[in-house]
């Protein structure tokens, strides 16, 4: 390095060599230098992500590999190391998980929030804390937050009914009354004809007449034949369902 101090596998080599002594700082700091100097080349964000394990900084390890894996889909080195981390990871954010239910019960939004974020920094593809978040800007009447996070739940697992719970609450708050009557009814056919989703279908279709009646008030008696839940704004308007 006194003689080619730009060399990023030099600095990649020293950090290994500085990792194997148990000098994590003097390790960081070549992992750092390489990933300055060749930003396309995976090996600096191993280095560095390994680093941050051993410190145990999982949040930061998981991002830095996923930071690598986005320069090299493929390395088999930063994958193994993720999927060492990722268990270890999930553990701590459900502990985060849990703190964060408390504090909602307690309402404590800001709180919940705040551990609600620490756990997706460990365990980002996790749609229940999005859903859970989304619950707590919605309650601090942070809607545009809220319905973020309630789309981010719906696109991670799209039969988890109760984002578009979420979705319809947030909506609700903007003033987007037909638009949360949609995301409900959105909900209900996902999960049509899904086996083992009966009692999740029932609670929704019970907050959409909920909703519905709340928006439109309840509904004229009409001849059976004519009914279709999905038309009444169509049948309060005079138009019967074809």
């Amino acid at each position: 390095l006194a003689l080619d101090d730009g060399n990023a596998p030099l600095y990649s080599s020293r950090s290994a060599a500085y990792f194997e002594l148990e000098n994590l700082e003097q390790s960081m700091a070549d992992a750092n230098k390489c990933i300055d100097l060749a930003p396309k080349w995976c090996k600096g964000y191993y280095r560095k992500a390994k680093v941050l394990f051993a410190g145990k900084n999982l949040a930061g390890a998981l991002s830095v590999c996923r930071k690598g894996l986005e320069v090299a889909a493929d390395d088999p080195q930063l994958k193994a190391l993720g999927d060492q981390i990722r268990p270890q990871a999930v553990k701590e954010a459900e502990g985060h998980k849990e703190k964060g239910n408390v504090s909602f019960q307690a309402k404590d939004y800001e709180a919940a929030i705040a551990w609600y974020q620490k756990a997706l920094h460990l365990d980002p593809e996790n749609h229940i804390l999005y859903s859970n978040r989304s619950a707590c800007y919605c309650a601090l009447e942070e809607y545009e937050k809220a319905l973020k996070d309630a789309n981010k739940c719906i696109k991670l697992n799209k039969l988890f009914l109760k984002g578009y719970s979420r979705k319809s609450s947030a909506m609700q708050g903007l003033g987007q009354k037909a638009d949360a009557l949609k995301a409900l009814r959105q909900g209900l056919k996902e999960a049509e004809g899904v086996d083992g989703m009966r009692k999740q279908r029932e609670a929704l279709q019970d907050t959409l007449n909920e909703l519905e009646e709340a928006v439109h008030g309840k509904p004229p008696e009409a001849p059976k034949q004519f009914w279709q839940p999905l038309c009444r704004e169509c049948f309060q308007e005079g138009h019967l369902a074809r």
